[in-house]
């Protein structure tokens, strides 16, 4: 049962369904599904660099001479 369930959340996480609705959906809060499920989102840690590197190109490209 418990490796459907976490099947389950990976597919749901896959279609990029938000933590707070599968929290939702199992019951559980989102740092709990955050702290189980959170090697199952590798496509936010990309976002996340992404955001960072434009952020950082930015501040280059603002304060350089």
């Amino acid at each position: 049962m418990h490796d459907f369930r976490h099947s389950h959340v990976s597919m749901l996480i896959n279609s990029e369904v938000d933590t707070f609705t599968i929290a939702e959906h199992l019951g559980h809060s989102k740092q709990m599904v955050e702290n189980v499920y959170g090697h199952l989102f590798p496509s936010k840690k990309k976002e996340i660099l992404n955001v960072l590197n434009n952020v950082k190109m930015k501040f280059i490209k603002y304060f350089s001479p």
